[in-house]
């Protein structure tokens, strides 16, 4: 018999607390949202742009950040949103953000141009060829056109055997004068010759 009332008293506790969530979600109450903005080395992202867009894809704001890497977004109305992160030199980022709580800060961390360069630099060393090809990817997407990336990227491409490409991408970056570029291309000439 108590195990009973204990069960039934636990029951509805937790109705009432569900009913109480429910109603916070769809109480229209609206906060600010504060957060701040960090590469991954913790130092602050200056003039990142914070966009958040509601369930149906609606941007409802988009503000940057400061000095300090933070950002404020007043009269937020509670609910679940898309926050979308970018900034120069650094992989765009969305996280998903579910905003019920007046003392919440949100924390996002930025991938940086120059941590994925080093990533890739280990990956090459260390042959985790299906890893260098995601980071390859993420770089695209930040800066296509980078002298040194690409001269990676040809390494990925004679490492994963497409040495044709590898010799186009060079041969693109051999009108800059850069000398690894030519010595590159010679191994791959004589690399062809012996073959």
């Amino acid at each position: 018999m108590k195990l009973r009332k204990i069960i039934v008293i636990l029951i509805g506790t937790l109705l009432l607390l569900s009913c109480k969530t429910t109603q916070i979600k769809n109480s229209g109450i609206t906060t600010s949202l504060l957060g701040v903005v960090y590469d991954k080395k913790s130092n602050p992202v200056q003039n990142a742009i914070i966009t958040i867009t509601n369930t149906q894809g609606v941007v409802i704001k988009s503000v940057n950040t400061d000095i300090d890497g933070k950002f404020l977004i007043p009269e937020l109305t509670f609910g679940s949103y898309l926050v979308g992160v970018s900034g120069d030199n650094f992989l765009d980022t969305t996280v998903d953000l579910d905003h019920y709580d007046i003392e919440s800060i949100l924390i996002i961390r930025l991938q940086s141009f120059s941590d994925l360069i080093y990533l890739l630099e280990e990956e090459l060393k260390e042959k985790e060829n299906s890893m260098a090809l995601k980071t390859i990817e993420k770089l695209n997407k930040i800066d296509k056109k980078d002298i040194y990336f690409n001269y990676l990227k040809a390494i990925y491409l004679i490492k994963t055997d497409n040495k044709e490409e590898a010799i186009n991408i060079l041969k693109e970056l051999k009108s800059g004068n850069y000398k690894y570029v030519d010595l590159l291309l010679e191994d791959l000439k004589d690399d062809k010759e012996v073959n």
